[in-house]
């Protein structure tokens, strides 16, 4: 079991740092300086510079992918509600989740400095992103209190009952929503889908939000009684 979560963890190292091992393979493709830097709403190059610029947030990208997935698999170790319960694989499942989508994206951040051109910001952030909503709402359906993922908030992180039927419909609202998002990113762009992304975020945000303090008020006042 240990051999099995050490390559796995080895994976997941290699995964985080894959963007910069890409980088170096396409360096000489940059132009030294008039290396798109920064990109706009439209995925389009706003500013440029030396090329030296593009490695600070490759590298960003990286690290915090690592330091996300060490924290999500030792989760068990530093958080109060999941000392007692011991070690979850689901966890170790939501980190490795968001080191793919972490790696995906900051490729396609490169691959979009090499050939601003492509525009491949414009085509693949959404659907990445509409992907990684459907993984977490997948994984949310069931995941047990914890203080770093799900819906935290007072009335889920006090009360268990709260947690599990808030964390069911959260589940089913951000797997819908993810994959609304990323089919309609592959049919529409520009602002267009960003209304729409920032439109499905918003429901799926305040929807469990108020369906949680629902539950806290209903349980209050059959208390209460």
């Amino acid at each position: 079991m240990d051999s099995k979560n050490n390559i796995r963890h080895i994976l997941a190292i290699i995964a985080c740092i894959v963007p910069l091992f890409y980088l170096a393979y396409v360096w000489d493709m940059l132009p030294v300086d008039h290396t798109p830097l920064h990109f706009g709403a439209d995925g389009k190059p706003d500013r440029y510079g030396n090329r030296i610029g593009v490695i600070i947030p490759v590298a960003v990208v990286s690290i915090v992918s690592i330091f996300t997935y060490l924290l999500m698999v030792n989760i068990h170790k530093i958080d109060p509600k999941r000392t007692k319960e011991g070690k979850s694989p689901k966890f170790d499942t939501i980190g490795g989740g968001i080191v793919l989508f972490m790696m995906a994206l900051n490729l396609v951040i490169i691959m979009n400095t090499v050939n601003p051109e492509t525009n491949y910001l414009d085509k693949a952030v959404m659907p990445l992103l509409g992907l990684l909503f459907a993984f977490l709402g997948n994984m949310m359906y069931n995941i047990k209190p914890n203080y770093f993922a799900g819906v935290r908030i007072a009335w889920t992180l006090a009360d268990d009952e709260n947690w599990k039927k808030t964390h069911r419909l959260t589940g089913g609202l951000w797997f819908l929503g993810g994959i609304g998002i990323a089919v309609t990113a592959l049919l529409v762009s520009g602002i267009t889908i960003q209304i729409v992304f920032l439109t499905m975020v918003l429901f799926m945000t305040i929807i469990p939000i108020a369906y949680s303090f629902y539950i806290f008020k209903q349980k209050q006042k059959a208390e209460s009684n």
